[in-house]
């Protein structure tokens, strides 16, 4: 009986061994999904198709292809080899696959991207330190000069960075506009990535192209947390960049008030003068920072605010009754401190309008008039919601009309020139340079049934003359 059971096991047993093969084949079969390769009487099949095994990590595809005769370096239409293709896939088990058929590292494709940089952009270290240990050029820049540290500093891949700088990552290197890595962390705010960067020997005074140290860069954008980092490795606050701003100017020029409460509190040099002669309230008054004004005057920081233009708009409108129309055009000139201005313009009828005269009580007389107004006056503008570059704005303004034209059309009578208040409020949507707006006038003309409430509708195009310019730091090769 135990013999027959021997025969049977053993007969399993071979039968298994038998079968064995064509199971392991049907299960790389399985496995290897090559949906998409091309026939190999293609010219070039080989090649297409080992991108395509790189890009779904297929490492047996790959090391059958090239035994086959694939080229290890070939490139597709956007310079990218097979190896770039398992990167930015994200295929481990392809990089090393192809690693092993000693590729070219550091090829870049047409947008000026290596393997190396494509890994490090998605965060994958493992890959990226493969590759580094492959032969990878861990300084290697892109056409901007960017590094693989610059963008794993930008991006805030703390581990990325610690790894780059394990293996030899140069901290202070620049890009091409000037931007080191520790300044890409401080724009964006990494402070983890910052403090990585300032422990593995990055310079923490280094200037960007605009004389900008990070110190300054975190003050322009409002950052006490990595302020506080760098003043206490002893970093000098109060340095200036290439426009003469120091912190507490660029904090108050960006309206960051707890970053200046912040420096007025670590510092007491900060009522000396710029080398331009600016004051920090002078500053505050430039840019209209009437809170922090109240902050540096509760702090004696002392000096005088000098009120000057900024801003001049240049705009057309329509100013229209029922039955009465004008058309024309303004210029203002706006205070940022006061957050108001001058404007005055000029406004003419494009077509001739009918106008009811009172000559005698209850007798009426038709005119055909063509009539302009000249106005000039006061605005206020009261900021009621905005993001940067965008505000929704209510104002406020108070003109001063004349009102004057020829004679009405076939008569010998001319309108009545006379000196009117035009007191009206507006809204306007202000993009940047670009403005869009809509109000009510009160403007009385004295014809009959035309009435006395006007709407306005126009838009405007502003430009800014500045003799305190401030910069805030951008990355220009992301």
């Amino acid at each position: 009986m135990s013999e027959n059971v021997n025969i049977l096991q053993l007969s399993a047993v071979l039968v298994l061994l038998t079968l064995f093969p064509f199971v392991s084949a049907a299960q790389d079969n399985v496995a290897a999904d090559t949906a998409g390769y091309v026939p190999s009487w293609y010219a070039g099949a080989l090649d297409y198709n080992l991108m395509i095994a790189a890009s779904r990590d297929l490492p047996g595809e790959i090391d059958r292809l090239i035994r086959a005769g694939a080229d290890v370096n070939s490139y597709n239409e956007d310079g990218s080899t097979p190896l770039i293709i398992a990167v930015d896939y994200n295929s481990p088990e392809a990089v090393r696959a192809i690693l092993k058929h000693s590729p070219t590292l550091d090829d870049f494709t047409v947008n000026s991207e290596t393997a190396l940089l494509i890994a490090v952009k998605k965060n994958s270290t493992g890959i990226a330190e493969t590759l580094i240990r492959a032969g990878a050029t861990v300084n290697i820049a892109d056409s901007r000069g960017a590094t693989p540290l610059h963008y794993a500093s930008l991006y805030g891949y703390d581990e990325m960075a610690a790894m780059l700088l394990y293996y030899s990552a140069q901290p202070d290197t620049k890009a091409g506009d000037g931007t080191a890595a520790l300044h890409a962390a401080v724009c964006a705010g990494n402070v983890e990535t910052a403090d990585i960067l300032i422990n593995g020997g990055a310079n923490m005074e280094i200037r960007d192209g605009d004389g900008n140290t990070p110190f300054l860069i975190a003050a322009s954008f409002g950052d006490t947390v990595i302020m506080d980092i760098l003043r206490s490795y002893g970093v000098d606050i109060y340095s200036k960049n290439s426009l003469n701003h120091n912190a507490l100017a660029l904090a108050i020029a960006f309206g960051h008030s707890e970053s200046v409460r912040y420096l007025l509190g670590i510092g007491d040099r900060w009522n000396e003068n710029s080398p331009s002669g600016n004051t920090p309230l002078q500053v505050a008054a430039r840019y209209g920072r009437r809170d922090i004004a109240a902050i540096l005057r509760e702090a004696n920081i002392h000096g005088t605010v000098k009120p000057s233009f900024n801003q001049a708009s240049l705009s057309m409108y329509a100013r229209f009754t029922r039955h009465n129309f004008y058309s024309g055009f303004g210029l203002s000139l706006r205070e940022p401190y006061l957050n108001a201005g001058i404007t005055a313009g000029f406004n003419a009828k494009l077509w001739e309008t009918r106008l009811l005269v009172e000559q005698l009580p209850g007798s009426y007389y038709q005119y055909i008039d063509k009539s302009a107004i000249a106005f000039a006056g006061l605005f206020k503008d009261f900021t009621v919601a905005g993001l940067p570059g965008r505000q929704l704005v209510v104002s406020t303004t108070l003109l001063a009309g004349y009102t004057f034209g020829n004679k009405f059309k076939g008569t010998e009578i001319s309108p009545e020139r006379k000196l009117t208040a035009i007191p009206g409020i507006t809204v306007k949507w202000v993009a940047r340079h670009v403005a869009l707006f809509a109000g009510t006038e009160w403007h009385n003309l004295g014809y009959c049934k035309t009435g006395s409430v006007w709407a306005t509708a126009g838009l405007s195009y502003s430009f800014y003359f500045d003799s305190m310019p401030v910069k805030q730091k951008r990355i220009k090769w992301n």
